[in-house]
């Protein structure tokens, strides 16, 4: 096989030491990082360049690629433009390679492309385990949330509360509702503590704060010598009901594209008690947890149980003090209306189409790289993409959608 030839005399010190600043340690320590690397560094000495050289635009991957090779060829196209122009994969809008290329070209255009042959390496490994990564968190996501049959049931869901929904009187009045109650305590001494509830909602383009305090005379939760709340005829161990409201799905979706956006008005809360504060917890969180009830649409009503942490603020702001592990147990009992409901599972819906899809892409990515241009290592660099990683965090299908 005739070598391809390398770019002569051409300094890549400068490209090297730039590069050496934008390796990202995460990835460099990689369990897969060095055999893929080193699988792609045979492939290009085996094509006659090394490490240290560059490539122009007749590098031998480059050949075949028809649209790469007749644009360029008819005019300069600026890095910021071919993005847009060339996609040899179906199902991808974009071609990852001529990105990589655009973003590590030494020079202003393509007709001019002077790459960095361990640039160009590092970025393919990259963009590999990256893909991976993601197709792995989202199988495993899929699985736990049985994100494709749920879709589907709720589709079907959706379809039946939309029947209810013409019954109903035009003068039918919907809200949602959560109340909260402290049930369990840890790690608290024994007194009477002050707790109140500071909730978020979705008003417009803005987010809105609402300060709430238990439901009794005295607003205070008293704690036994053995850790147990103390009963007595305040109830004082539940907060003011939240009142809360469907939101425009679409309108919403793009404003609040994260784990603020429950598909109701409702956002977040967290629990307080004079220093102490918890993280937010989040409406679509605990939706997610509790999916089996929100897709069960005979139940109007139903309660599901949530483990809140309380810190120091001062220790929240200071990595390096300890703090007791101090937790508080809320029962959450919901009850919703039908368009509320709807708006909430057509949210979640989008979340599952969102991690499948994200999945479909990421194994794009790696067939387009691999398949389209790097045929002679393709099924050797995808035997080691296909061993398992070390175990991973339990799957949590809001964080790998956004």
């Amino acid at each position: 096989m005739k070598k391809d030839l390398k770019q002569p005399n051409i300094n890549t010190s400068t490209i090297s030491n730039r590069l050496l600043k934008t390796k990202s340690p995460e990835i460099i320590s990689h369990i897969k990082y060095n055999e893929l690397y080193e699988k792609f560094v045979k492939l290009f000495k085996t094509k006659g360049y090394v490490q240290s050289d560059s490539f122009d635009k007749n590098v031998w991957f480059l050949r075949e690629d028809s649209l790469f090779q007749s644009i360029i060829n008819k005019t300069s196209i600026n890095n910021s433009k071919i993005n847009h122009n060339m996609t040899p994969t179906p199902n991808l809008d974009k071609n990852r390679i001529h990105e990589i290329l655009s973003e590590i070209n030494e020079n202003t255009d393509f007709s001019n492309l002077l790459v960095s042959v361990e640039s160009f390496i590092y970025k393919i490994v990259e963009t590999l385990i990256i893909a991976t990564n993601t197709i792995e968190r989202s199988n495993r996501t899929i699985e736990s949330f049985q994100a494709t049959k749920r879709n589907q049931i709720i589709k079907e869901s959706i379809k039946i509360l939309e029947g209810k929904l013409e019954k109903l009187p035009s003068s039918h009045v919907f809200q949602s509702k959560m109340t909260t109650k402290i049930i369990k305590v840890t790690n608290f001494l024994p007194g009477k503590y002050q707790f109140s509830m500071k909730y978020f909602e979705i008003k417009g383009n803005n987010m809105s704060q609402t300060n709430i305090a238990l439901n009794n005379e005295d607003s205070r939760v008293s704690i036994s010598s053995t850790g147990e709340i103390v009963e007595n005829r305040y109830n004082s161990n539940e907060f003011e009901t939240i009142v809360f409201h469907s939101l425009d799905f679409d309108d919403a979706l793009s404003k609040f594209k994260s784990s603020s956006n429950s598909g109701s008005t409702f956002s977040n809360f967290s629990i307080s008690s004079n220093e102490l504060e918890s993280k937010k917890a989040f409406l679509l969180d605990i939706m997610l947890n509790t999916i089996d009830n929100i897709l069960d649409i005979s139940k109007v009503y139903f309660k599901e149980n949530l483990e809140l942490n309380l810190n120091s603020t001062m220790i929240r702001n200071n990595k390096n003090l300890n703090d007791t592990n101090r937790s508080v147990i809320l029962e959450c009992a919901f009850e919703f209306d039908h368009v509320t409901r709807i708006s909430i599972l057509k949210r979640i819906g989008s979340v599952f189409s969102e991690v499948i899809e994200t999945k479909r892409l990421s194994e794009s990515i790696v067939d387009q790289i691999l398949d389209s241009y790097f045929e002679e290592i393709a099924d050797s660099v995808k035997y080691i993409l296909a061993k398992t990683n070390e175990p991973m965090k339990e799957a949590c299908c809001e964080c790998i959608a956004f």
